[in-house]
């Protein structure tokens, strides 16, 4: 007989009934599709019960078919289409032939067809719908468009998939099936009303209960280890830790089970339980799930690796109260399986083992931790699952919050296994409730966990502290919030986020980074791993816009998580990381205030205890688990039948997963499958060639002149028939030769490698070499490493090993090496900001393009030419450019468009900023006269991206100063006066002046022309300037009109000032010609009979802030 707890089967009957009354062959179809042949029954009976129901199905089928083909004049043509899928399903294969198909490919399942069997089909089919996410309808089409081909042995719908999955098979994912009820928390069957006679919905629910599906997980856990070997515990440091195994837990739990038996096979796991919200059916599902964590890290999140647990689906999350009844019964089975177990993994050749598995920690987020731990809430007094600290409510603008300040005189213990017994027995001692300000004995409790039962789990130190909720989602997040938000803060930075965001956008990560950050602004819609790689990468650059003393904070989280990333971590690593994380916990409330102290800023302090425990944190975070949740998740497609849907969806890929990964599965088919979800699917190869090399592949040939640098490197190494390539896979990952002419935002070149001494080196792929030996190497560009980031922290310099400075080395120093040397990818930018800065009359694009001239010909074309789409730089004159250097590369952006145009605007504001600033102290107007200190002044200050100037950068070396040249000159002269005679002046210094004497007299005449040309005004003539953005609203006219009242010749008539004055005052600056429109024609006589003697002085500025108000 069934147990009562197991998922009911309709039967037969019922079944056949509803598929008789069905109106149309698409309800028929929706009523076939949502029969399923796993639910939960024992593997003897499945296949009689299944064999008897889908005969007295397939009957009933017929008989219909047969009757509407007899009125099927009366179709309509719209109808018989959307119908085509159900006739063509059984118009090609019975079930008889489906059988006989399945038996046949069992006995000629070691023949070597050149044909694809019905089952091959089958779990192509079966993976590629979950691949993208399609529907059973889909599926059906798909097939009947197959059969259309010719392709033989093609299922006839998606039942017929799952029956050839199915059969003869074993059902790993097992399960139990109850309604639970939302009153009382009871587990049943009825779906209509609660089993519990006393509960208010016992004469039926009031609101949608919940389903729970729990799962046994023993079949899971064996069919993982029967088909994965473990890793080698044998070569494992103890003075290193790069793996959950590594950790002081499980070397504890090793070290105290093999007391009596040193050869005892141990496993862990690792617990993750989340929920997820499917909007278009108003439901959330709540997944509980393990891991095992001595599987190789590359394949432990697969999906086909995931234990699942249990399965929950409701109008709302699980309540506290129920939680731990739903989670009792996968975690009894925990217990169990810690008794042992018996596999046989692929290396002892169908020998068994017997091994022991334990639950050590969980992996979630607050609200999860809570209901797990049976907290009374996420955000409460006592919500910190690790420590007892209590928070304290403190007023918000939208109500109050709880943050939490250590206080050296409260006594905060850890929470442990002990300290749980002993509130648990004050919880059963209690016998009124507590008041809101009483100090509560049980630390916030509201009952028993169940994880108590289990021998390994320490309740608190195994809910680990997890990088996406804690540090990049929480406190990164909050404190980006804070910089962007709080107007009237000393950190309000938002003024200058255009400049952090153009920053940012300069870096270039390797495409095996997925999520790359979105644009600065958007922050408050990043994903996790876009404030990771926001933080790790991109602090540096918020440097130059927040405090020095906000910044030096942001940048010990930045230190702390990048070595907390480490691959390996040892004791001093660690230490240094409980340092910085202490000094960042202090400053917090000080630099922040006390109210930004919540629960998830007060958890990073007990980030050291966990790298103690379970080694790096990418090992156990929360990001490996969300991907599953939601893959398992986005299978459903209907909202009937979720919880039922998404079991068999589960037990149907994890079945066909199973069966690809086979020897005996179909080359071709499994290559189609593994680059189907591979994410670096152009590492495998396109054609059926399984037997290649998988581990390297090459492409693009990569065709070099004979006098190109890389070629001369290589013809003075013994490399003979070699062949160039621009890109490579090396263990599916994939590298790419430098390209100065990409924009794009990802770039696999710049890479890191070991030297002869077993060093690592810096440098930029220029070419792939596969020569006649098979040999691969990789010709590179050195890189010169000029500094690592650091900080000096109590007397002690803290290198940050993952962010460096360098230049690319002048002359190009190359250097080839072997493949295998490579070590890693690595994220760059790199620019050097040299400026030009030249007047124009106007913005006409002949002004332009001869100034660019200009520089090319001083110092050289650059590669990239970027610009905004200002019709001066997409005239002809500008694009003719390219004749002259067809390398040149000419990219036009979006006017003023920080995304896309940021360092460029980025520089115009420096260039603005600091001319103004030249023009105030020098009490002048004539910015022209500023443009070459200004030049100066940027090109020969040190960026702290490269801590060298602009200068140094580009030429090489420092600007030659005229600080030395005349001190010597000086030294030279029998004088001190500041006026030398020539003859007085040693014969190397005249040689010096006269070769530079014509060069100066050509630039003078040029400057003197160019005064020749300037207009000429009289006095009394009407003139305009122009009034800045920043003293004009955008509907205030552009123009202020003056009256010329004064002219000024200074120096011979080289230079010739005008004094002007406007009907408000008159102007204490003075302007020259080329500052001026001429409006003598547009405007009226008023500002001509202007009496200036009454009028008073008045500068500029506030000339014009009168005129746009008035």
């Amino acid at each position: 007989m069934k147990p009562q707890n197991d998922i009911p089967l309709r039967s037969a009957k019922k079944a056949v009934r509803r598929i008789r009354n069905a109106n149309n062959r698409a309800v028929r179809n929706d009523l076939l599709s949502s029969i399923h042949v796993n639910d939960s029954i024992d593997v003897d009976d499945q296949s009689d019960i299944f064999d008897d129901q889908t005969n007295k199905i397939h009957d009933v089928l017929m008989q219909d078919q047969s009757n509407e083909q007899s009125s099927s004049d009366s179709i309509s043509f719209e109808h018989s289409m959307n119908d085509m899928a159900s006739v063509h399903s059984y118009s090609n294969n019975t079930d008889d032939e489906v059988q006989d198909n399945i038996a046949q490919n069992f006995v000629d399942n070691n023949v070597k067809s050149s044909e694809y069997n019905l089952k091959e089909i089958s779990i192509a089919l079966t993976l590629f719908r979950h691949r993208h996410s399609l529907s059973k309808s889909c599926i059906n089409d798909l097939c009947d468009l197959l059969r259309s081909l010719g392709i033989k042995n093609v299922p006839t719908d998606f039942r017929s998939i799952e029956r050839n999955m199915m059969f003869n098979q074993e059902n790993i994912l097992q399960s139990k099936k109850y309604i639970v009820c939302s009153e009382c928390g009871t587990k049943g069957a009825s779906t209509s009303k609660c089993e519990n006679a006393n509960c208010k919905s016992s004469t039926g629910f009031a609101s949608v209960p919940t389903t729970l599906c729990t799962f046994k997980i023993l079949p899971q856990i064996t069919a993982i280890l029967d088909r994965n070997d473990l890793i080698d515990e044998s070569n494992s440091n103890h003075s290193k830790i790069s793996d959950v195994k590594d950790g002081s837990v499980r070397r504890a739990i090793a070290c105290q089970e093999r007391k009596l038996d040193p050869t005892k096979k141990i496993v862990t796991l690792l617990l993750n339980s989340d929920g997820i919200v499917l909007k278009k059916f108003s439901r959330s599902i709540w997944i509980c799930c393990v891991v095992i964590n001595e599987l190789p890290r590359r394949i432990r999140f697969n999906n086909d690796n995931i234990i699942i647990c249990s399965i929950s689906m409701g109008g709302t999350k699980p309540k506290k109260d129920h939680f731990q009844d739903f989670v009792s019964d996968w975690i009894y089975e925990l217990h169990q399986l810690e008794l042992g177990f018996h596999i046989s993994p692929p290396s002892l050749n169908t020998s068994f083992v017997k091994v022991h598995a334990y639950l050590i920690a969980a992996a979630l987020d607050k609200p999860a931790a809570a209901l797990l731990m049976n907290l009374k809430e996420h955000s409460g007094f006592y919500s910190c699952v690790q420590c007892t600290i209590r928070g304290t409510s403190v007023p918000v603008r939208d109500g109050s919050t709880r943050v939490f300040i250590r206080n050296k005189n409260e006594n905060i213990k850890y929470r442990n296994n002990t300290l749980y017994d002993l509130c648990m027995t004050k919880l059963s001692q209690r016998k009124r409730q507590l008041k809101s300000n009483e100090i509560d004995p049980s630390y916030g409790r509201l009952g028993p966990c169940q994880l108590r039962h289990l021998s390994y789990f320490n309740i608190g130190p195994s809910f680990v502290t997890d990088s996406l909720h804690t540090v990049y989602s929480g406190t990164f997040k909050r404190m980006m919030k804070m910089w962007f938000t709080s107007r009237l803060e000393l950190y309000f930075i938002h003024k200058n986020l255009d400049v952090a965001e153009a920053k940012l956008d300069t870096i270039q990560y390797p495409t095996t980074i997925y999520h790359l950050p979105s644009q600065l602004r958007f922050f408050k819609t990043y994903k996790g791993n876009e404030y990771r790689l926001t933080l790790l990468f991109g602090y540096q650059y918020f440097k130059s816009i927040l405090p020095e003393q906000y910044y030096q904070h942001l940048k010990l989280l930045a230190f702390a998580m990048g070595l907390a990333e480490s691959t390996v971590l040892d004791n001093e690593t660690i230490e240094t990381i409980h340092v910085l994380i202490d000094e960042f916990d202090r400053l917090f409330p000080l630099l922040y205030s006390e109210k930004s102290v919540t629960s998830v800023v007060h958890s990073m302090s007990h980030i050291p205890q966990t790298l103690r425990d379970f080694g790096p944190m990418q090992n156990y975070s929360t990001f490996n688990f969300e991907s599953v949740v939601g893959c398992i998740v986005q299978s459903v497609n209907g909202p009937n039948l979720i919880v039922t849907e998404l079991v068999n969806n589960i037990n149907l890929v994890q079945r066909a997963t199973a069966e690809s990964n086979n020897d005996s599965f179909n080359s071709s088919l499994k290559l189609f499958v593994r680059r189907l979800f591979s994410s670096k699917r152009q590492a495998l190869p396109k054609q059926n060639n399984m037997e290649a090399n998988e581990n390297f592949r090459l492409a693009k040939k990569l065709e070099l002149p004979n006098d190109h640098i890389v070629m001369v490197h290589l013809s003075n190494l013994p490399i003979f028939n070699f062949t160039l390539y621009k890109t490579c896979w090396k263990n599916k990952v994939q590298f790419s030769i430098y390209d100065s002419n990409s924009v794009a935002k990802n770039s696999d070149s710049c890479i890191l490698f070991k030297n002869g001494s077993n060093e690592l080196s810096c440098g930029f792929v220029m070419a792939i070499v596969h020569d006649s030996k098979q040999k691969r190497s990789v010709t590179i560009h050195l890189v010169h490493i000029n500094r690592w980031d650091s900080l000096t922290f109590k007397k002690k310099c803290i290198v940050n090993p993952f962010i460096f400075w360098g230049q690319l080395t002048k002359p190009p120093e190359l250097k080839t090496i072997d493949v295998h040397d490579i070590d890693v990818k690595i994220a760059y930018n790199h620019f050097t900001k040299f400026s030009w800065l030249f007047p124009l009359k106007s913005k006409e694009a002949s002004g332009v393009a001869f100034h660019l001239k200009n520089i090319f010909h001083a110092s050289g074309p650059p590669k990239i030419l970027p610009s905004d789409n200002g019709k001066e730089f997409v005239a002809n004159v500008i694009l003719n450019l390219k004749n002259n250097w067809p390398d040149l590369l000419i990219i036009n952006g979006r006017a003023r468009h920080p995304q896309s145009q940021g360092l460029v605007e980025r520089a115009n504001a420096v260039v603005q900023h600091m001319l103004g600033k030249w023009l105030d102290v020098n009490d002048t107007s004539d910015w022209r006269s500023g443009l070459g200190p200004v030049m100066l002044a940027i090109n020969n200050c040190t960026p702290q991206s490269t801590k060298k100037t602009r200068d140094e950068v580009v030429f090489g070396q420092s600007l030659k100063i005229d600080h030395e040249f005349w001190l010597e000159l000086h030294k030279t002269s029998a004088t001190s006066d500041s006026i030398i005679n020539e003859e007085e002046l040693a014969d190397s210094f005249l040689e010096k002046i006269s070769a530079a004497a014509p060069f100066v007299q050509r630039q003078l005449k040029t400057y003197e022309r160019a005064l020749k040309k300037r207009k000429s005004f009289e006095l009394n003539d009407i003139v305009g300037l122009k009034i800045s953005d920043a003293d004009r609203s955008n509907t205030a006219p552009i123009v202020l009109p003056y009256k010329i009242i004064e002219i000024i010749e200074k120096d011979d008539s080289a230079n010739v000032f005008y004094r002007l004055a406007t009907q408000d005052g008159i102007i204490s600056e003075l302007f020259s010609s080329l500052d001026f429109m001429d409006l003598t024609q547009t405007v009226s006589a008023d500002l001509r009979k202007l009496n200036t003697y009454a009028l008073p002085i008045i500068t500029f500025i506030q000339a014009c802030k009168v005129f746009t108000k008035g």
